[in-house]
């Protein structure tokens, strides 16, 4: 196991989990920032970065033996505008070209990079994909595809190079758990479009440690998906969330014209769907906490407290 990581996105959903992770195994975290705020996981050391100026700080990179790049703009957050899609596409690039500018110059110690990536890489079907799965026609493939080769770019020989393609990752502090959740708190719960789209999830502590067992396994390298074995419907889901929270979940639908009046051509992030399946993890030594939905539901829909 890796003695100090470096972390981008560690403010993150994923990166607070990982940067906690970390620190509880007795590992040293260092983070890129934009501010100077400490990081809410404490211990956590902070140094400063400008993508829009290229400016990294050389101190982040003292004594660190790998690097995890998580930074992106998050691809569901505000509608997908040109200025919003350029935004999304090169706040994953840029900072990729940056950090690997850090790492040729600074990052002499580095032993293993690992770059965050997402299934939306192989765009929508109703066939399964695996990693050697080609990659789709759409925005967020397109995003993936550059995004993937920015990471390949930022490694230097002899360096490994982990890339993990990410489920839709499952928490209750934030992401698609609490907005699919809280309709069926309030006894208005029901799925979007017609429910069959498919859901190809990870709990936030698996793709966590996930991402912490890359650094420890020297035998993973190139891509893997981080999706659990199960992927299931949104009708299914939404099921789920009715039966762990003992709320009744309407078997209507919201209609796919509503969601894309509401929502524009970022509608397809929850009215289209892709089945993603792994066929490289089940030949590592990584083991998912969370396999299958029941299990990931309990801790889900227990009470909100952090630990």
């Amino acid at each position: 196991m890796s003695k100090r990581v470096l972390i981008t996105g560690a403010s993150g959903l994923i990166g607070t989990e990982l940067a906690k992770f970390l620190v509880d195994k007795g590992i040293e975290v260092h983070t890129l920032s934009r501010g100077n705020k400490p990081h809410t996981v404490p211990g956590v050391r902070v140094f400063q970065w400008d993508v829009r100026q290229g400016q990294i700080a050389k101190e982040a990179f003292d004594g660190v033996d790998s690097v995890i790049h998580l930074a992106g703009a998050g691809i569901a957050d505000k509608k997908w505008t040109a200025a919003r899609r350029q935004e999304i596409m090169d706040s994953r690039v840029q900072s990729a070209a940056l950090l690997g500018k850090g790492i040729k110059e600074y990052g002499s110690k580095v032993q293993v990079v690992v770059s965050s990536s997402a299934i939306g890489y192989y765009g929508y079907s109703a066939k399964i994909f695996h990693e050697a799965s080609p990659a789709g026609n759409t925005f967020p493939a397109a995003v993936c595809i550059a995004w993937e080769d920015a990471a390949r770019a930022m490694v230097q020989p002899g360096q490994r190079l982990v890339i993990i393609r990410t489920g839709i990752v499952l928490s209750k502090y934030g992401g698609a758990f609490p907005k699919l959740a809280a309709p069926v708190r309030a006894f208005v719960g029901t799925w979007l479009g017609n429910g069959q789209q498919v859901m190809s999830w990870v709990h936030l502590k698996d793709i966590a440690s996930l991402f912490a067992y890359c650094l420890a396994d020297d035998t993973m390298e190139g891509i893997y998906n981080g999706v659990a074995p199960e992927p299931v419907s949104q009708q299914y889901f939404v099921q789920r969330i009715g039966r762990h929270l003992k709320r009744p979940v309407w078997p209507i639908g919201v209609p796919s014209f509503l969601i894309r009046l509401v929502l524009g051509s970022m509608s397809e992030l929850v009215l289209k769907s892709s089945s993603v399946l792994s066929n490289r993890l089940p030949n590592t030594q990584f083991q998912f906490k969370y396999r299958f939905l029941t299990d990931a539901m309990h801790e889900l829909c227990r009470n909100k407290t952090r630990s």
